[in-house]
């Protein structure tokens, strides 16, 4: 847990420094600050942007620590799978539509359902925050780390649930199958 918070504060800090090195060097400390006020969309993208780099963060931790990217992604499964408490036992759909809500915040996250059937389903989706990971690539983190973790952290919340999960990789897309 000690590991986590680290990592997460970590994380945070490098998110916050971004904005920091992102101003002009013409700025100046007595200037007027503006603050600018940002369409739903756009919160929502910086939403994405803002997750995307705390796992990136989070996996690269995990890493200079020893740790694999698969284990960083079971770890923060095992933690959020509790919060799924409210879909235990109503089947495959309750946990695909909550996940797929959860992912919609991502304007280029489209999901596509290919096999839906009474056991089983399987998606293919792009991955979340594709923009971000890529970007963190100088962390040290390639995206199929980072789809490899989000795969974990699913996988733990399917277990969770009762359910089995399966992913592969097909170049920058993620095919999931979640069966009974």
């Amino acid at each position: 847990m000690k590991r986590l918070k680290y990592a997460l504060t970590v994380s945070f800090i490098i998110c916050l420094s971004v904005n920091c090195y992102s101003q002009t060097s013409e700025e100046k400390e007595d200037q007027k600050i503006k603050l600018k006020k940002l369409y739903l969309e756009q919160k929502l993208q910086r939403s994405v942007m803002n997750l995307a780099a705390i796992l990136t963060c989070g996996i690269a931790y995990a890493k200079s620590q020893g740790e694999t990217p698969e284990d960083y992604g079971k770890f923060v499964g095992d933690i959020l799978a509790a919060s799924w408490k409210g879909s235990k036992g109503k089947g495959i759909s309750a946990f695909v539509k909550g996940m797929y809500l959860n992912f919609q915040s991502d304007r280029n996250c489209k999901w596509e359902i290919v096999n839906n059937s009474e056991n089983s389903v399987t998606v293919k989706m792009n991955r979340f925050g594709d923009e971000t990971v890529k970007y963190y690539a100088y962390a040290g983190v390639t995206p199929q780390e980072y789809d490899r973790t989000m795969g974990k952290l699913m996988e733990a919340i399917t277990d969770y649930l009762g359910f089995d999960y399966e992913q592969e990789l097909e170049g920058d897309q993620i095919v999931f199958t979640v069966s009974e």
